[in-house]
């Protein structure tokens, strides 16, 4: 892994957990192509309603105070 040309704290680190957790937002949001909002200039949104659906699923880990 170590050519000799970089010391060991000088290696990239790609932290694989969090490779998985963006596929797995990403896969959430884009399972349903409807939740999209396009605008005139040519930017992709992502909707309230998706938002509302995806987030609970995606940060599991936060509490909502109710």
């Amino acid at each position: 892994m170590n050519d000799g040309k970089f010391g060991e704290l000088d290696e990239n680190y790609f932290d694989i957990y969090l490779q998985e957790y963006y596929l797995y937002c990403y896969s959430l949001l884009t399972s349903d192509k409807t939740l999209f909002l396009e605008s005139t200039e040519g930017f992709t949104y992502v909707s309230a309603e998706a938002e509302q659906k995806t987030w609970p699923k995606v940060l599991q880990f936060i509490s909502v105070a109710e």
